[in-house]
């Protein structure tokens, strides 16, 4: 599939590049994929009992959480090796940087989670607000993709906040995640196809939506 496409499936993993703290908010928006009681890391792999990984939807790309005398770690999922092992790595700022490993041990609790519908619900938004109605027709994929995590993440921040008035830390990281998100939006310039000849031939950002020729 091509960059235009895939643009639109912001993964977890990006949220994770953005602020692992996204797996340590509260999580109301999140969708449960798999949970186990006891896996082990060795080196950069996850490794669980037989069958425990056969949910389709766990592969690269998304989060899991490992926990374990109350520390909890969020690692990207890079491949899924087989039914009962995961490569998987702390945060990366790319694709092509080597797997880090987390700490080897046994005894973690594993829980495998998914922020996909809210991703999906933002990106759709964005693209309204841009007045964008061909997808493909967007030339600036990457900064899309940025804006799509910042503002998703801005949204979990801010709903974890919402849920825990109390607490300083989660007051904290909503504030520093609206900043990240509205100063996303103002500087952003999004490039657009509008004749579908390959080259852009427009900009539009979503503090001014209107459309600019070049």
């Amino acid at each position: 599939e091509s960059d235009e496409v895939n643009m639109t499936l912001v993964t977890d993993r990006d949220l994770l590049r953005i602020d692992p703290n996204v797996f340590r908010s509260g999580m109301s928006p999140v969708v449960l994929l798999t949970r186990l009681d006891s896996v082990q890391t060795d080196g950069v792999h996850v490794i669980g009992d037989a069958g425990d990984f056969t949910n389709p939807e766990l592969n690269a790309g998304h989060v899991v959480l490992l926990s374990k005398d109350g520390m909890v770690e969020p690692l990207e999922v890079i491949e899924r090796v087989d039914d009962a092992t995961l490569t998987v790595s702390r945060p990366r700022a790319g694709d092509d940087l080597p797997a880090v490993a987390p700490t080897s041990d046994t005894g973690w609790s594993l829980e495998a989670i998914t922020y996909r519908r809210l991703i999906e619900q933002v990106t759709d938004e964005l693209f309204e607000r841009l007045g964008v109605a061909e997808r493909e027709s967007v030339v600036s994929v990457d900064a899309m993709k940025h804006l799509i995590a910042v503002e998703t993440a801005a949204r979990i921040f801010e709903e974890a906040a919402a849920d825990s008035p109390d607490d300083d830390a989660a007051a904290r990281h909503a504030q520093r995640s609206l900043i990240r998100a509205r100063r996303a939006r103002s500087r952003m310039i999004i490039q657009i196809d509008r004749s579908g000849d390959g080259v852009a031939d427009a900009t539009r950002r979503l503090d001014t939506p209107a459309l600019h020729r070049q």
